[in-house]
């Protein structure tokens, strides 16, 4: 998406401009933007509220919605699967931490529209960002499944997430159940709602049956026909929207 500064408010124009593109395309690429994080709190603060992530700390007190996304001088790199961000809350967020409440507003427990990645420091090679598309990885399923899928429900927890900030388990918030389809309030299009790094298994299913069912929708959720691979650029904005894809972030350096 081209003419658009994100360090300067928005209009009501641009402002639906953006929630048009990511309706009809879910993620959108503004090259060589130049924002501080006050800005792009802005940006986000005109769509919608910050969302202060249950488990992972924010950047400073001063911007506790703002998540810094790195793996220098980490031992385990916290983003290299695929996964859609903190399922495991009643009312999901977004990847960085910021929720972008849409117009009208959706209903309660429903997943909100975007999220915003924006590059500081780019790897010489590696590190791009793969999103999935989840409509397409719904639609694929034969009439059948994807009749069973739509009354199923998953048990999603962030508890094997804790350990990356030294929490323990029980610091996680409460397990939650999401249904495995969603439904757009809009545009009535189904979604999977799945990611290995959070569901835990099918509620009322066995353990076995839950492995089973989940590993072939963890495969289907994220085949390469259904994937864009998006290779980052200091000052890329890339904007998101969560109930429609999973994303992973490949090949980072050490």
């Amino acid at each position: 998406m081209s003419g658009l500064d994100a360090s300067r408010p928005l209009d009501a124009d641009a402002a639906q401009q953006l929630r048009s593109a990511l309706r009809d395309h879910l993620v959108v690429v503004l090259r060589r933007q130049t924002l501080g994080l006050t800005q792009l709190e802005a940006l986000c603060e005109t769509l919608g509220e910050l969302y202060i992530h249950p488990i992972f700390p924010g950047i400073s007190e001063e911007h506790p919605a703002v998540l810094a996304v790195t793996n220098r001088g980490k031992k385990f790199d916290t983003n290299s699967h695929w996964h859609s961000d903190a399922t495991f809350d009643a009312r999901p967020p977004m990847a960085t931490g910021t929720v972008l409440r849409p117009r009208p507003p959706l209903p309660a427990g429903f997943l909100t529209p975007c999220a915003a990645l924006y590059a500081l420091e780019v790897p010489p090679f590696g590190g791009d960002t793969i999103f999935a598309n989840q409509y397409h990885a719904y639609d694929r399923l034969s009439p059948t499944y994807r009749a069973m899928l739509d009354q199923l429900s998953a048990v999603h927890s962030g508890s094997a997430t804790t350990h990356l900030v030294g929490k323990d388990a029980d610091s996680a918030p409460e397990a939650v159940v999401h249904p495995v389809v969603r439904v757009h309030p809009w545009t009535g299009r189904r979604a999977l709602f799945l990611s290995r790094a959070f569901v835990r298994g099918i509620d009322g299913m066995s353990r076995a049956e839950s492995e089973s069912l989940l590993e072939h929708l963890f495969e289907a959720s994220h085949v390469e026909a259904i994937t864009f691979r998006h290779k980052w650029e200091r000052g890329d904005l890339v904007l998101c929207a969560p109930l429609r894809h999973c994303y992973s972030a490949a090949a980072l350096l050490p």
